[in-house]
C-alpha cells in the first residue's frame, strides 16, 4: 500500500491540501514502511488565494462567470492533473483537509482519499504501519471508499 501526506515545506502537516509544499511518499507492507520520498507539489496556485478571495468549497456564487467555460461552475479554474501526475501508483493521500474538488479529482485517479486528526506524519505512518489508523469520518470517501484494516 502505497500512502501520500500532504506537507508544508519543513515536512509537517498543513491543513489544506492544494497548499501543500509536496506530499511524503510512503510504501507500507507487512508492518514495514520505506523512507519517505518526497513528490513536489507545482500547482500554479500554491501559496495563493484563489481569485476573488475564493478557497475552495467557499461561497460559489461570489467568482461566477470568472474563467467563464473552464471552471466547475466555482468560479475559477485550476487542474490538479500535474498533482495527481506526480502521484501516480499512490493508493491513498491521507490529509487534514482538501477541498471537495481535489478530493473528487483524486477519487477519478483512483487514488482514496482519507481524513486525519492526527498531528504528526509519524503519528499517521506509524498507526498506519500497526493497523491501527483509523480514518476521521468527516467528508465523504471515494465511492466504495477504502478502509484500512
Amino acid at each position: 500500500m502505497t500512502i501520500a501526506i500532504p506537507v508544508d515545506e519543513n515536512h509537517g502537516l498543513i491543513p489544506h491540501t492544494g497548499r501543500a509544499a509536496g506530499f511524503l511518499v510512503y510504501e507500507v507492507n507487512d508492518s514495514q514502511v520505506s523512507e519517505p520520498r518526497f513528490v513536489k507539489h507545482d500547482s500554479p496556485h500554491h501559496h495563493q488565494q484563489h481569485a476573488h478571495g475564493q478557497e475552495h468549497g467557499g461561497n460559489q456564487q461570489l467568482g461566477q462567470g470568472f474563467g467563464q467555460g473552464q471552471g466547475q461552475g466555482n468560479g475559477h479554474h485550476h487542474s490538479h492533473a500535474t498533482m495527481i501526475d506526480n502521484l501516480r501508483g499512490v493508493d491513498v493521500v491521507i490529509a487534514l483537509g482538501m477541498g471537495p474538488r481535489l478530493q473528487q479529482d483524486f477519487c477519478a485517479a483512483g487514488i482514496d482519499v482519507m481524513y486525519t486528526r492526527e498531528r504528526t506524519v509519524e503519528a499517521i505512518v506509524e498507526k498506519y504501519r500497526m493497523g491501527e489508523f483509523v480514518a476521521d469520518p468527516r467528508g465523504s470517501l471515494c465511492k466504495g471508499g477504502h478502509h484500512h484494516h
